[in-house]
């Protein structure tokens, strides 16, 4: 019981990694006599999130009666998908950035970005890319500590 209990899913871990080694060590303790039923392995997998799912598993569990396994774990591999596609937004951003004196706002929506939440940390990372290339505009000709 202490290996799935020490069990934590890393902030860089992928989720089919995460899933392979939970059921991995389910197996192992299974093979030692300690079985679970799928509603006990659904709560345990729950558990063994790391520290930035708790948003998603407190919703989860407010929305759903029952949870299924390989649900929690579709859910998660499209939040893995929209993370994704937020990284390329960020990296289309510093593109803009980097190759425009005085770039335009940038459309989240035509991004695909709808999650609140990943919108306002990509607008945050767009206005810290325009300040970086203001100050590097401003490098050499202005000291502003002086």
């Amino acid at each position: 019981m202490r290996p799935l209990l020490d069990f934590q899913m890393s902030e860089s871990c992928k989720v089919g990694e995460h899933v392979h080694n939970f059921k991995l060590t389910i197996c192992e303790l299974d093979a030692a006599g300690m079985t679970f039923d799928a509603p006990t392995q659904t709560a345990l997998f729950l558990s063994t999130l790391s520290a930035s799912s708790y948003v998603f598993t407190r919703n989860l569990v407010a929305r759903q009666t029952s949870l299924a396994f390989d649900k929690i774990v579709s859910f998660m591999e499209a939040i893995n998908e929209r993370r994704t596609a937020v990284l390329d937004v960020l990296k289309a951003m510093v593109y803009i950035v980097k190759s425009n004196p005085f770039p335009v706002a940038f459309n989240l929506q035509a991004r695909n970005v709808v999650d609140p939440i990943e919108a306002s940390f990509a607008a945050m990372a767009y206005m810290l890319m325009i300040i970086e290339r203001i100050n590097e505009s401003l490098r050499g000709r202005v000291n502003i500590l002086r």
